[in-house]
């Protein structure tokens, strides 16, 4: 693929822990902190771009994202280092921003006034999220836990030592060590004295198996039929395409391949069960033929039919309709669902806990921080608005309003529940009716005002066999389009937003808002991973 297709670049988060202390153990005479801190930027800065040689990342395919805490020494000048780059970057912290930079530790305050400041800064401006993680009584505890976090979401990380680094618990050792065990790779920079200039020394660790054995790194990557949807998204400055841009692209291509899908999945699931039925039919006329050239017609007809059905099944199975049609629905829901939270700054951390398929967890990591990054600049904005919007677009929206769609679709759905359940009993009494006819005149018991004659019995016969297989065929095709779940689902869904709606509507503040928007996704996104789950692993039979 050649990279002016401008093909959407998947997220590479990155993850940093750094020493506090980076200066010499003795300073030198005329030695200047920011000199020596810039010249550490710099190199890191360096080391950032290496990354891709190192990992084989093609600018055109992968854009960074940087992750860290916020505290004096590496993660500033990693935080400058992003800045500089142009690569969103999180904080992960173990308390509120104005309590980190206030903290106290065993050496005294963590921060100075002017460091306090920058750190704010830097939170303020650069990065697209700020989380707040860790609840351990213990200070070093909750540090830890803020690096566990760290290295389970990044799928590299970079260590930074000082040349004094005391290897405190909860620190950058345990982080690279800790990152080792979870088989991320990890880039150590360890700085040393040169006489007024610091002098460097990089490590690449490759995660190793319980053989020993290095293992490749495993770059993010979706299914390659995912291909098409992955062309014309430019990128900004920095490599990273806009949430606009990758929801104009990717959700238009997902929307018209979950209609494909679907119409080829339900055609195929129609001829299956037609061609069975059809094939009975046959098979049974045929029986009751003595004439040879229509006996050897419909046997050959019947060949045909049969093949027919087979080969239809063999092709959904193989080309996996079902579970494409699965995934691609899962990545119109999504993007939905970020277009229905709009402007609002909401870490959607529900796409990382619901079911969802694993091979599409790099498309959505992307999706979120592309959304983190284009709403960055709309925090402390009246969230009133934003909840307009998404009452509007969500909930109550001729277009894409939830609440109208699981009305309408439930009604759909319990009628065709109702007509196939209409046309099992109707077929089973028929089917009760010309058996027990045949039954009464096999016995001689048969009213004479009533037609008799082997043409009578042949057809009676016939519509004996061919009539239960048609009622069976009316079920097995609901099971199929799974018309009765969705029913259930579709009514379930619809009484909880009904009920949901007043509070969201009546919110008295944005954190209040936040959760039940989250809770709302949550619902929604759940009934469609969990869609996806059964529909992924079933095809028609």
């Amino acid at each position: 693929m050649s990279t002016n297709e401008n093909p959407l670049p998947l997220v590479v988060q990155v993850g940093f822990a750094g020493s506090r202390d980076l200066f010499p153990p003795t300073l030198p005479d005329g030695f200047d902190p920011a000199v020596w801190e810039a010249r550490i930027e710099a190199r890191l800065i360096e080391e950032l771009e290496g990354l891709r040689e190192w990992l084989r990342l093609p600018e055109a395919r992968y854009f960074f994202c940087g992750i860290s805490q916020i505290a004096t020494g590496g993660d500033t000048i990693f935080s400058r280092a992003c800045h500089a780059g142009n690569i969103p970057q999180r904080h992960f912290l173990p308390q509120a921003i104005e309590d980190y930079v206030r903290a106290v530790g065993s050496q005294g305050p963590d921060f100075t006034p002017e460091q306090a400041d920058e750190a704010r800064r830097l939170n303020a401006e650069h990065s697209i999220h700020t989380r707040i993680l860790g609840d351990a009584p213990a200070r070093h505890s909750r540090f830890e836990e803020v690096n566990h976090e760290i290295v389970r979401v990044s799928d590299v990380v970079v260590c930074l030592f000082g040349p004094r680094d005391a290897g405190k618990r909860g620190g950058t050792a345990d982080f690279r060590d800790m990152a080792l065990r979870r088989g991320r790779p990890v880039l150590e920079i360890r700085i040393s004295v040169h006489g007024a200039d610091p002098d460097f020394e990089v490590i690449r660790h490759v995660p190793t198996n319980a053989e020993g054995e290095a293992v490749e790194f495993s770059r993010p990557e979706l299914p390659g039929w995912l291909e098409p949807m992955l062309l014309g998204c430019p990128r900004e400055e920095g490599g990273a395409p806009t949430m606009q841009a990758c929801r104009d692209t990717v959700g238009r291509v997902a929307g018209e391949l979950a209609g494909t899908y679907r119409r080829r999945f339900e055609r195929g699931a129609v001829v299956i069960i037609l061609a069975h039925l059809v094939a009975t039919l046959f098979a049974v006329v045929a029986l009751k033929t003595e004439h040879l050239t229509l006996l050897l017609s419909l046997l050959a007809l019947e060949v045909v039919v049969l093949l027919g059905g087979f080969v239809t099944h063999v092709v959904v199975q193989v080309s996996r309709i079902a579970s494409r049609w699965a995934l691609v629905r899962c990545i119109r829901e999504v993007e939905e669902s970020l277009a229905a939270v709009g402007g609002f700054h909401l870490y959607p951390g529900y796409l990382f806990t619901l079911p969802f398929p694993e091979s599409l967890r790099p498309l959505f990591r992307t999706f979120s921080v592309l959304h983190l990054k284009s709403t960055c600049a709309h925090r402390g904005e009246a969230w009133e608005e934003h909840r307009a919007h998404y009452v509007r677009e969500r909930l109550t929206g001729s277009r894409r309003g939830q609440i109208e769609f699981f009305k309408r679709k439930a009604g759909e759905a319990r009628s065709r529940v109702r007509l196939a359940n209409g046309i099992f009993r109707a077929l089973s009494l028929l089917a009760l009716a010309a058996t027990s006819i045949k039954l009464l005149s096999a016995g001689g018991l048969l009213p004479s005002c009533l037609p008799h004659g082997p043409g009578v019995a042949a057809t009676l016969g016939i519509l004996a066999v061919v009539l239960p297989v048609a009622a069976v065929g009316a079920l097995s095709l609901a099971a199929s389009f799974d018309w009765e779940g969705r029913a259930h689902t579709f009514a379930e869904m619809r009484e909880f937003l009904e009920g949901v709606r007043r509070p969201i509507e009546q919110a008295t503040s944005e954190r209040e808002f936040h959760f039940l928007a989250t809770e709302i996704e949550t619902r929604l996104l759940g009934e469609t991973a969990n869609w996806a789950s059964r529909r992924s692993f079933h095809e028609p039979h």
